[in-house]
């Protein structure tokens, strides 16, 4: 979990893993709240159609998320479907291997991900990964949207939490709760935003 002080009255929390330490705040402290995860449609074509049973950070702790859900006034999802347009693959390294300490150390960090869960695998089975896919930038995103990155289509969706046996997914449903979802992320522009953040790190 990450808190940020933008130019408002509250503090900016970022869920980037499970909700457990989150739900347990008091409502009133959380102000506005990203979260990295959530599946409301699902994956556009081309990329892997993952349903809501892949979205670990949410059913890591499904009582948790529910909970945050509720509690938070000013809530955006970072859903999986639209994060997992946006990745790190094998052409980004040279870039990050003249970036610095930092940048060297995500280079090490990305190529190792990629062998350790044979990324490139799934890749030649989905027209809209790269070929070198190393990993996917999740929580990246979420961070840049909730520093306001206009890269991403943000929506104002009304959605419930449903439970289906032990999965929890957000249904669009008339009468919910009206919560900031990303539904598409601008991939270029982000990688070219986020490889140029690390290139200026000192």
């Amino acid at each position: 979990m990450i808190k940020v002080h933008l130019d408002t009255d509250f503090a900016t929390v970022i869920a980037i893993g499970p909700y457990t330490n989150l739900a347990r705040l008091d409502p009133l402290s959380l102000g506005r709240v990203v979260l990295m995860g959530g599946w409301v449609d699902a994956p556009t074509a081309g990329l892997p159609q993952w349903g809501p049973n892949m979205d670990w950070n949410v059913q890591c702790d499904t009582t948790a998320a529910v909970a945050v859900f509720d509690a938070a006034t000013d809530l955006t999802l970072a859903t999986l479907p639209a994060t997992l347009a946006s990745h790190i693959s094998e052409s980004d390294l040279p870039r990050l291997g003249a970036a610095g300490t930092v940048g060297q150390l995500l280079a090490r960090q990305a190529r190792a991900h990629g062998d350790e869960y044979q990324l490139r695998t799934l890749s030649c089975a989905h027209a809209a990964l790269p070929d070198d896919l190393l990993n996917f930038q999740y929580d990246p995103v979420a961070c840049a949207v909730a520093l306001g990155w206009t890269g991403a289509r943000v929506e104002p969706i009304s959605l419930r939490p449903q439970m289906d046996g032990d999965v929890l997914r957000f249904d669009r449903v008339d009468g919910g709760k009206v919560v900031n979802v990303v539904t598409e992320v601008d991939a270029d522009a982000f990688a070219e935003r986020w490889l140029s953040a690390v290139e200026q790190l000192p």
